[in-house]
């Protein structure tokens, strides 16, 4: 019994012809769905003179609707671009992928390590609906272990030695049962109002022997522009988003010896 339709053509041969075809098929849907955001691209440099959108090929996929948790709706593109901030920033040539100095402060300004993203404006919650990050003030069931030093009231020391605030509360993620922020009451001498601001964890350095909290990223005049939570007790996905921005761009921003070569 032959496997041959023809002389020349087999099942093997329709087999493979088939999975070619898959796979090329396959690849050109991967690419188009990676397409969902970033796209189309924005013109710079000489591709100012470009008309219509960047999107290369191939082009974007038509919009998908997603349901979210709360029953509000996602588009992916988004048939409307998002608001974002104005980049305070502008490119050091005149072609595509040209690196941006800041024309103002770069860490208001979300430019380069201090970029962020416009995320939804709502805290990320659980699937049973409480917020996943709250102060332990708001915690029930957590407390600061007595084998861990506690940093309630220790003072916060800037890059430059100087006294920036002191921990106040410490701001938990009940899913993953770790500390995220430290919630810090600002100096006098930084803010009049001695209003509260957080510090992303992983920025911190804990001087347990000293009883201090020490903050490289950040020269304590930088403190008094961190943004301010909407809800003394709650942050949402953006304001987390901004926050880490703020203190992410002071890795290169706060001293001008950070924007030189290191050799």
């Amino acid at each position: 019994m032959s496997a041959a339709f023809t002389r020349y053509i087999d099942v093997a041969q329709v087999s493979l012809y088939i999975f070619w075809g898959f796979f090329a098929g396959l690849v050109f849907y991967l690419q188009r769905e990676s397409k969902r955001e970033g796209y189309p691209l924005l013109p710079e440099g000489q591709q100012k003179n470009v008309r219509g959108p960047i999107q290369g090929f191939p082009e974007m996929p038509p919009p998908k609707t997603f349901i979210k948790p709360d029953g509000t709706l996602s588009f992916a593109p988004q048939t409307v671009p998002a608001d974002g901030p104005v980049v305070g920033a502008v490119p050091v040539g005149d072609f595509p992928g040209a690196p941006l100095t800041p024309t103002g402060n770069p860490l208001i300004d979300g430019v380069g390590p201090a970029s962020w993203v416009m995320r939804s404006d709502v805290p990320g919650q659980t699937f049973d609906g409480h917020n996943i990050i709250v102060p332990l003030r708001l915690a029930r069931g957590y407390k600061v272990a007595r084998q861990s030093h506690d940093p309630h009231g220790w003072p916060v020391i800037a890059l430059d030695g100087l006294v920036a605030g002191h921990v106040v509360d410490l701001w938990i993620d009940e899913e993953e049962n770790n500390i995220r922020y430290l919630e810090i009451a600002l100096d006098a001498t930084i803010a009049a109002d001695q209003h509260h601001i957080l510090i992303p964890e992983p920025f911190v350095r804990y001087w347990s022997r000293q009883g201090q909290v020490r903050v490289r990223a950040l020269r304590a005049v930088h403190f008094a522009d961190i943004p301010v939570l909407r809800n003394p007790d709650e942050i949402t996905l953006r304001e987390e988003d901004r926050l880490v921005g703020y203190f992410g761009g002071g890795s290169l921003y706060a001293t001008p010896e950070r924007l030189g070569p290191v050799l």
